[in-house]
């Protein structure tokens, strides 16, 4: 079962000469359960294809189908509600609320939804991230590492389709102590796509494409 579809999709930004064809008419799809590694130097459209996937920007043409829904058309509070919904993100700047403790910080996207607390399924995920004994604390008394393994727990705790994940383990501090701890706890929890440039996690990737 493919949970991602992604058909002859195309970006390009400004008008004329001075245009750039940030995304050139892309196809590909995600089965369920795998762990997806795009690869590429900097400015070649990893980012670009994450938030056009992700419903974070809007394409000039294509068409992308996530977990069966059809989300080029989408606008407003419908697509807000579909991502919250069924899409994860991991951020390269984390995007931590600042005067939030972590406890707080995981919950926040499922606090939105109005969803009942999962107190069995938060332990599992804050536990195996190593966030057990820091829920109370605030982002500017952690590391980056630990910021990171906070945006990790937090798109992971919402139970989404799939999860988008921009460099999740770019964090040096990240990579020097859980060059393969974290990617195992990702693909056990059933990360569906990663886009990510580290060598640590292209080696626990199911498909590496290079964009």
């Amino acid at each position: 079962m493919n949970i991602v579809e992604v058909h002859d999709l195309y970006k390009e930004y400004g008008k004329g000469e001075t245009s750039v064809k940030a995304i050139n008419h892309i196809s590909f799809h995600v089965e369920k359960g795998e762990f997806l590694a795009i690869v590429g130097t900097s400015g070649s459209g990893k980012s670009t294809l994450l938030n056009l996937t992700g419903g974070l920007d809007r394409a000039n043409g294509g068409k992308i189908i996530i977990n069966g829904r059809e989300i080029t058309g989408m606008t407003g509070d419908a697509l807000t509600v579909f991502r919250r919904e069924n899409i994860g993100f991991i951020f390269q700047e984390f995007n931590l609320v600042t005067h939030l403790d972590v406890k707080k910080n995981i919950l926040l996207p499922m606090k939105l939804a109005k969803k009942k607390f999962d107190k069995q399924f938060f332990q599992l995920i804050t536990t195996s991230l190593g966030l057990e004994d820091k829920l109370d604390r605030y982002p500017s008394q952690l590391s980056g590492g630990q910021q990171q393994r906070v945006a990790i727990a937090r798109a992971l705790y919402s139970k989404p389709a799939i999860i988008l994940a921009d460099e999740p383990t770019g964090s040096v501090t990240l990579v020097q102590h859980y060059p393969k701890e974290i990617p195992v706890i990702l693909f056990s929890l059933s990360i569906l796509i990663s886009l990510i440039t580290d060598r640590h996690s292209v080696r626990f990737s199911s498909r590496v494409s290079v964009s």
